[in-house]
């Protein structure tokens, strides 16, 4: 966040300021007891750190009160230095001048509950969360100060905080449909004809203040360090979300090598039990956002969607029925991507290919050395054809001991008088419903796995379609587990 004065006349984002001051986002009235209580008894006086503690478990909390704190040490005359760093406001204010502006018989901003946010309001929290315990660790980490770090996230969000609670429709249909090569923040800025972070300049420093000169711009050049250790948060929220933030996978690797570099191993682990601490209230109050913390893992989060997206890029998945749709999209979300998953295939063999209406087939492995298609994998009962190896070479190939190109193989392929050896040859799908068939109640559906490279051939059996929109619905059903199996099998 920037401490730089806006240099127009924005009146929709002066409208905006006045709008999310008299309204605000939900506080913790646990928290909120709890300050009572320790303003009370004398447990904040000369303790800082404390103050400090009670306030980081509610984020409106925190913000509100640097927020009506920064006019009052201004007017005091308290010097810019301590003015911009929320750690040293809160030291000179007090555990007195806290209470004063928390508990004043003008009372705080009302208009939202926790009890009652949406989940993507939620979310937005927990995000804060994250963002700010991991530029606590970080800053552990690097030698700085802590709750510095901390502060720092929760004051970089508090645009977006504002906005989530304030213009709710709007941030729900932006978060929800992000464009590839765009972000949040660009997003609501061209909604909202400014940016999250100018709103959050604006409320935390008011041009009135005019907060400028030397000191200030020594005070951003520090700001500028914990800066860096708050976007690695963001980095690892939003790889938490890779469904919501399309550049979520980037930004999980380059937040790993700083994690690694900085915390090492454990930086994940280190930054999950800090998160977990720092909303334990938020916990208590909205517990679906918050009690996954103990789950939390951005690397997963982001291979388990980039499998997920392999099932979208199956074109044929969605001409399938609901259950063969489920049953497929749970197989991609187990897919191993560097290696090949064998629970994934015997399901494949045993669940799906049934359940998409199959009642046998097998899986041919083209073996080189033979110039064979060999059946490898039985699938159910097969009564349209005898199951053996099927012989590619013919009098086009030459002898063996010369070798064979791939090129040569599927020429040998499509020469053949066999359906499954001619199906490794051809680009589509070849269907037979051949009365010569063993049983003539059974159509043959075989296709090659592999476009580029070759490695065999699906061959499946099922009952004859009664009419033509059947028929496309179980070649389609075909297409899609075919697709499956060489997605699993790492082919392409």
């Amino acid at each position: 966040m920037s401490f730089d004065s806006d240099s127009g006349n924005d009146r929709r984002l002066n409208r905006a300021v006045a709008h999310v001051n008299s309204l605000w986002f939900p506080f913790n009235p646990e928290v909120l007891k709890a300050l009572e209580a320790a303003c009370n008894n004398g447990s904040l006086k000369g303790n800082p750190a404390k103050t400090i503690e009670v306030l980081k478990q509610d984020f409106a909390l925190f913000t509100y009160v640097i927020k009506e704190l920064i006019p009052l040490a201004s007017a005091a005359n308290i010097p810019a230095s301590v003015i911009c760093n929320p750690v040293e406001l809160l030291k000179w204010a007090g555990p007195e001048k806290i209470k004063d502006v928390v508990f004043s018989a003008k009372g705080l901003p009302s208009a939202h509950s926790l009890h009652a946010t949406e989940e993507f309001q939620a979310d937005r929290l927990r995000e804060t969360a994250i963002i700010a315990s991991t530029a606590e660790v970080l800053s552990e980490k690097k030698n700085l100060d802590p709750d510095m770090g901390f502060c720092r996230g929760i004051l970089r969000e508090i645009g977006l905080n504002l906005i989530a609670w304030n213009y709710p429709l709007l941030y729900q249909r932006v978060i929800a449909a992000i464009p590839e090569n765009s972000s949040l923040d660009d997003e609501l800025t061209r909604e909202l004809g400014f940016s999250p972070t100018m709103l959050a300049m604006r409320i935390i420093h008011p041009k009135e203040l005019n907060l400028a000169g030397p000191e200030v711009a020594s005070i951003k050049q520090e700001w500028q360090v914990y800066d860096e250790l708050c976007q690695v948060g963001e980095a690892l929220a939003h790889a938490e979300s890779p469904d919501l933030y399309p550049a979520a996978e980037n930004q999980w690797r380059i937040a790993q090598e700083e994690l690694l570099r900085t915390v090492g191993p454990q930086g994940i682990e280190a930054i999950q039990q800090r998160a977990s601490s720092n909303s334990q209230k938020y916990s208590k109050a909205i517990p679906d956002s918050f009690e996954n913390l103990e789950s939390f893992n951005p690397e997963g989060k982001v291979a388990s969607h980039k499998r997920a997206q392999q099932s979208k890029q199956n074109r044929y998945v969605k001409l399938c029925p609901p259950e063969v749709q489920e049953l497929i999209r749970a197989l991609y979300s187990e897919l191993t991507p560097d290696a090949v998953n064998r629970k994934v295939l015997e399901r494949l063999v045993r669940e799906l290919i049934p359940k998409a209406g199959f009642t046998g087939g097998c899986v041919f492995v083209v073996d080189p050395s033979s110039l064979t298609l060999a059946p490898r994998t039985m699938i159910g009962k097969v009564r349209g054809r005898e199951i053996s190896p099927i012989t590619l070479r013919t009098s086009v190939l030459p002898g063996l001991e010369l070798g064979i190109s791939e090129s040569e193989l599927i020429e040998a392929a499509a020469d053949h008088d066999d359906a499954i050896a001619n199906a490794f040859a051809c680009a589509q799908p070849i269907i037979e419903r051949d009365e010569a068939f063993h049983d003539p109640s059974l159509t043959t559906i075989a296709s090659s796995l592999g476009k580029r490279r070759r490695i065999g051939v699906l061959y499946l059996e099922r009952p004859s379609a009664l009419d033509n929109d059947q028929d496309s619905r179980q070649i389609a059903a075909f297409k899609a587990v075919r697709q499956l199996l060489c997605d699993a099998l790492h082919i392409d």
